[in-house]
């Protein structure tokens, strides 16, 4: 991976670093999984923003968008993992999938929530008409009003949205125009449970220690689970991974353990070693099969 850090900002201009930056990274564009890519851009992006000549702003803002159409391809899907935020009842989009038409380049959002959870849509303006198909019926509206609907039974939902701005028409002409495209559809799937890790409350009944097998130790973490009617609670991933650097550490769930609505606390037994000095984290799988993740609090030594 290159690591652009390297390069130094002694010259009088960025101008010049940035498009050489940008340069090596389309050329060997071809080389990188999908999300490095996009995480190299963002950091251009970010530090675009340190430009004070408009002027170069405007040119390495223009490159940027074209390595953007090129790195991430239009018949592409990818994920972006964002955690849930269950205080404020909404979820961030997990998945983007751009795909070419007669009429253009169509975006189509995809994302999972549970019952009773609202989304968090990209910012609308109130030129853009929306109507909501599901289990809830009908519901039809402009803007931002999408963001206070709430999804209250399970099953699955499309968005379609038409953007009737001028700034929108223009740009089904220029392809380089700045306005940022509305998707066209959103399909949304909503879960009949909710499986919440308290994270903040995981608990280790010994401390790790760096090259030690980690056999006969547990972690604990409680879960809040809550349900749309009666629905089966069953988990099938029953183990968790790690995060951390010279970690492979594997948490498995204790056998005979039975899931029920309500606060309870789930015991996994561990194995493996952590050979550094590091924090870890845990990657817990729920009944939905999404990654939610716990930190230790103190640092393997």
């Amino acid at each position: 991976m290159i690591d652009f850090t390297l390069f130094k900002t002694r010259s009088k201009s960025k101008l010049f670093l940035f498009l050489l930056m940008l340069s090596v990274l389309y050329s060997t564009a071809s080389s990188y999984e999908s999300e490095v890519k996009r995480n190299v851009i963002l950091k251009l992006e970010n530090s675009l923003q340190n430009l004070s000549n408009p002027s170069e702003k405007k040119i390495i803002g223009r490159r940027i968008k074209f390595l953007h159409r090129k790195v991430v391809s239009k018949s592409e899907t990818y994920t972006a993992t964002r955690a849930l935020n269950d205080n404020a009842n909404t979820t961030n989009f997990q998945t983007v999938k751009q795909q070419t038409n007669d009429n253009g380049t169509e975006i189509i959002l995809s994302l999972e929530i549970t019952f009773g959870q609202k989304i968090k849509a990209p910012q609308l303006g109130n030129s853009v008409n929306w109507t909501i198909s599901g289990p809830s019926g009908t519901k039809s509206g402009l803007g931002n009003a999408l963001n206070e609907y709430v999804f209250d039974k399970p099953g699955k939902y499309e968005i379609s949205l038409i953007d009737n701005s001028a700034a929108a028409k223009a740009h089904s002409k220029e392809e380089s125009c700045a306005h940022e495209k509305v998707p066209s559809k959103i399909n949304v799937t909503v879960f009949p449970i909710r499986m919440t890790f308290l994270g903040d409350e995981l608990k280790v009944s010994s401390d790790l220690h760096k090259g030690v097998e980690t056999t006969g130790i547990s972690v604990s973490i409680p879960v809040v689970i809550e349900t749309y009617g009666n629905q089966s609670l069953d988990l099938k991933y029953t183990n968790a991974t790690t995060a951390g650097v010279g970690s492979n550490i594997i948490a498995k769930l204790k056998s005979g353990t039975t899931l029920k609505q309500g606060k309870q606390v789930l015991e996994y037994e561990l194995s493996g070693i952590a050979e550094v000095e590091a924090y870890i984290q845990f990657n817990f799988i729920d009944i939905n099969g999404r990654t939610q993740t716990a930190a230790l609090k103190k640092p393997i030594q």
